[in-house]
């Protein structure tokens, strides 16, 4: 890979790759984020082993409404806990406190992981994006590495032959160039097509015997794993995703042959993540609770 062809990878990729790290991560907080501020420990509960409920309620000149919540925690939590403290629930976090006082915290850990990966991905775009002389350099290190690893200690010799050009505009004039260029645009917006009509064909499918056979998405009783209907579902959306993905950079590299591929890379980009957003939204709109 050269310098130029890193730096038009990384124009297909920097947007819709960003746009997903960023959703996954958001997703990643609100799942372990409550909704409520404060609520009142009412009852300890330690039905079995391995098992420790707490259940709390609102504070009654707090918030208005009842809230009544019944969920596990982990035994050092557990057993710190008494009738009558506050759990303060924050930003991936909870707070058990007692009389004002802070008693300890619990950090729900679960969405470090996809904070960290897009974290570190934004700052990689940021690095790049800042200083555009370290992809090339990047780029460089990488063939060094590759020549290294390379078992015969030398990189493989490649012939390359010039083809004729088979651009129908510049075989064709008249109103043949001017169709030919307009059926090209139109097959542009084919692939932005494709998610919604595979969606209108495949939901009677998922309602009469993807969820029959796989199951909904109710977690199962014992807490264990099932591979049920939503991963069925989730991965045909990725295969649709990803053929439309790749006809789309296809069509657009044959409709403008002659342009720059920076320029050809970023509008590849925005198409991807337009298709991305698109494929998620029909995607969840066929999830099954």
């Amino acid at each position: 890979m050269t310098p130029q062809q890193g730096q038009v990878s990384l124009a297909y990729t920097a947007l819709p790759l960003t746009v997903l790290l960023t959703v996954i991560a958001i997703g990643a907080i609100e799942r372990n984020t409550e909704s409520w501020h404060t609520l009142m420990i009412s009852e300890l509960n330690h039905p079995y082993e391995g098992r420790f409920c707490i259940h709390s309620t609102n504070i009654p000149d707090g918030t208005p409404g009842h809230v009544y919540v019944n969920a596990d925690y982990p035994q050092w939590f557990y057993e710190k806990a008494r009738l009558g403290d506050h759990l303060e629930y924050g930003l991936c976090h909870i707070r058990l406190v007692r009389d004002g006082a802070l008693v300890t915290v619990l950090v729900q850990w679960n969405a470090l992981p996809a904070v960290l990966i897009a974290a570190g991905w934004v700052g990689l775009l940021t690095a790049l994006i800042a200083w555009p002389t370290l992809l090339p350099v990047c780029v460089n290190h990488l063939q060094s590495w590759k020549s290294r690893l390379n078992p015969f200690g030398r990189a493989a010799a490649t012939v390359t032959k010039a083809l004729p050009t088979t651009d129908a505009a510049t075989t064709h004039s008249g109103p043949v160039a001017g169709f030919t260029k307009a059926l090209r645009f139109l097959f542009l917006g084919v692939p932005f097509l494709w998610p919604a009509l595979f969606a209108e064909f495949y939901e009677p499918v998922n309602r009469d015997w993807t969820v029959k056979h796989f199951g909904c998405g109710c977690p199962p009783i014992d807490g264990g794993f099932r591979f049920n209907a939503n991963y069925v579902n989730g991965l045909l959306w990725m295969l649709i995703f990803a053929g439309c993905a790749a006809f789309w950079i296809r069509r657009l590299r044959r409709t403008f042959p002659g342009s720059n591929p920076l320029a050809c890379g970023i509008g590849g980009s925005v198409g991807i993540t337009i298709l991305l957003i698109h494929a998620a939204r029909l995607y969840a709109q066929q999830v099954w609770l």
